[in-house]
């Protein structure tokens, strides 16, 4: 299977740990639509990552499909995802994880590794404290609070910036696009009230 400028072979493996539903692994693999695809299950009993490390050491410098559930699958919680993502970074590996459905709709290296430098960058920097907004007018209304990801602040300066995009954003965060750009809007008037820095306007194209 060809996908950009890459060669993706037929051979899709699957690391999952034995909490982890296979279903959910077979129905993503359903949706990929490669044809004949071979898969390979990497089956991790303990949490010592030993079948993970033999699944990295037999792909070796070889491009590779790899499907995990989520990042924190692959190493002993959240402060040891960004060592994860840079070994992976630094292989030829497409790593398609379930907890984000977009990676599984491309799978050229070159799409699949700027989404994990993207979480990378979201997992290392300091993470802001959850921003609870609601103008005075706004309570007269009625209106509810808002409640922001953790990593809004980062995230909205480099959507500004034209780091990312506006796809990038909510697919990182998890927001719909109509909910994306009501929380904008608040956030901006937020900014304005405050007399922070909104440092130039929105781009508000997806593309």
């Amino acid at each position: 299977m060809v996908q950009g400028e890459i060669t993706i072979g037929k051979c899709i493996h699957i690391y999952k740990h034995m909490d982890e539903d296979i279903e959910l692994f077979e129905q993503a693999i359903r949706k990929l639509s490669i044809p004949e695809a071979d898969t390979r299950l990497y089956q991790e009993a303990q949490r010592d990552f030993l079948v993970y490390q033999k699944l990295l050491e037999e792909i070796g410098e070889s491009t590779a499909l790899v499907m995990v559930k989520s990042l924190e699958s692959i190493c002993n919680g959240k402060e040891f995802v960004p060592e994860a993502l840079q070994r992976l970074l630094a292989s030829r590996i497409v790593l398609l994880v379930l907890d984000y459905p977009v990676m599984l709709t491309k799978l050229d290296i070159k799409t699949n590794h700027l989404f994990l430098q993207l979480l990378w960058e979201v997992y290392t920097k300091p993470k802001a404290k959850l921003v609870d907004l609601r103008a005075e007018k706004s309570k007269h209304l009625g209106r509810r609070k808002i409640r922001y990801p953790e990593n809004w602040s980062e995230l909205y300066e480099k959507w500004q910036a034209g780091e990312i995009t506006g796809r990038d954003f909510m697919k990182v965060t998890g927001i719909k696009r109509g909910t994306f750009y009501h929380m904008v809007a608040e956030y901006k008037e937020y900014l304005r009230e405050n007399d922070i820095d909104n440092k130039g306007d929105v781009n508000y194209e997806l593309s």
